[in-house]
């Protein structure tokens, strides 16, 4: 899980999740998903699914986490889930309109999907990498597929986890859209971003000085929250 993503979820996400219900999760990097650092996280029903033997294999300490051949159809029934979660995964579904039919299915009227992919990572085989999609490109896949879009956002949201104003981020020469500001398994600020943001912070008004800034990475993702809407009878 990166930090971006998880900055993201807890943001906009993480409010809206049911007091309890049953939860897929696509992809999960572990039997204990960081998704459920959740105050009620007991009365939630939780199920993973991947493509990958090797990763169900890693995960699926409970074996609620499903292997499935085909990454356009899940071993579910319909509507299922008051809740599904993918975080970077995504960028590695060659024919995402089709997976996002196979979450359309899956969630039940009124649950909620969320959706977290990177924008600024560099290419990353898993196996494959094929995109980036922006919050217009969601809305109009969300759209497509026949749910509603709650949200769909482009954000960045590290610069302030760690003290300073997400305003560097506008500042020419300051950041890059790049992997991580902090390290990537502790999420610690390393020593050479702390020292090129204080540089930053104390000449960013000094335009012929701040041509020669060191500049420092930070990560942008877009998450994409969709709802199915409720049939009235």
């Amino acid at each position: 899980m990166h930090l971006n993503t998880l900055l993201a979820f807890n943001k906009h996400a993480k409010h809206l999740l049911p007091e309890s219900g049953t939860v897929l999760e696509v992809a999960p990097i572990s039997d204990e998903s960081p998704f459920f650092a959740h105050p009620n996280s007991e009365k939630f029903d939780w199920y993973g699914v991947d493509v990958s033997r090797e990763f169900v294999e890693v995960s699926a300490a409970n074996n609620r986490v499903k292997l499935t051949k085909d990454p356009y159809s899940y071993p579910f029934k319909d509507e299922t889930f008051e809740v599904i979660l993918s975080a970077n995964v995504l960028e590695h579904v060659a024919e995402p309109w089709r997976w996002l039919q196979e979450l359309q299915r899956l969630i039940k009227p009124g649950g909620i999907i969320v959706i977290i992919s990177p924008l600024s990572w560099p290419f990353h085989e898993a196996p494959v990498d094929c995109w980036r999609i922006y919050p217009d490109g969601m809305r109009s896949l969300i759209n497509y597929v026949g749910l509603d879009t709650v949200l769909s956002e482009r954000v960045c949201l590290e610069l302030e986890h760690c003290g300073y104003s997400n305003n560097l981020t506008e500042i020419p020469g300051v950041t890059y859209p790049g992997v991580s500001l902090c390290n990537q398994h502790s999420f610690v600020l390393p020593i050479n971003n702390k020292v090129k943001l204080a540089l930053s912070s104390f000449f960013q008004r000094i335009p012929f000085i701040r041509r020669f800034m060191p500049s420092v990475p930070v990560a942008w993702d877009c998450i994409t929250i969709a709802t199915k809407i409720k049939k009235h009878s």
